[in-house]
């Protein structure tokens, strides 16, 4: 019993004596480096020190490489867009209608396309009952991670009657898209 006593306090004070000295350093390393960093030595020392009740297996040693999807510790992602087509021709791209109204004989709407983020695109919001239709366009504009459509989309209704269908258009140089039609009662 002195004996197992003796060996944890040994083992108690060389633990105490890696961490101290991993959490020691040059007060000039810390200033230049704005930052503290653990000392990977002392870490991989301390996780590898056992004592007489654990089993012989240890955890493997910490990196002191960051990996290469994390900034400070935190992980990171790419941000996804789609690619420009090649050859001259557009890419088709998902274009949802999210929102209209009726005010009078005014239909305004807007909406997003997904996956998009340029400098120009059109906006076009086209409204048509049988064969009449009238339609209303502007620029889109970017946001994070998308294209907002909703700028100068006004349709005059007055001229239609009877249900309404509505579909929002894009283009650009090298994009194209439209919503699926909605229905809208008048």
């Amino acid at each position: 019993m002195k004996v197992a006593r003796h060996l944890v306090g040994t083992v108690g004070a060389v633990l105490i004596a890696v961490l101290a000295t991993g959490c020691t350093g040059d007060d000039g390393d810390l200033a230049a480096a704005g930052t503290p960093t653990p000392d990977p030595t002392a870490t991989a020392a301390a996780s590898t020190a056992a004592t007489p009740e654990e089993s012989s297996t240890t955890s493997p040693a910490a990196s002191s490489t960051p990996d290469s999807s994390q900034a400070a510790g935190i992980p990171t992602r790419e941000p996804s867009t789609t690619p420009a087509p090649t050859g001259g021709s557009q890419a088709d791209v998902e274009v949802e209608l999210t929102r209209y109204a009726i005010t009078g004989d005014t239909l305004s709407g807007g909406g997003v396309v997904y996956d998009v983020v340029e400098e120009d695109g059109t906006c076009t919001l086209t409204v048509s009952t049988g064969s009449a239709t009238a339609s209303a366009s502007g620029p889109a504009t970017r946001s994070a991670g998308t294209m907002a459509c909703g700028s100068g989309l006004d349709v005059d209704v007055a001229a239609l009657s009877g249900t309404l269908t509505v579909v929002l258009a894009y283009d650009s140089d090298a994009y194209k898209g439209s919503s699926e039609p909605v229905e809208v009662a008048r």
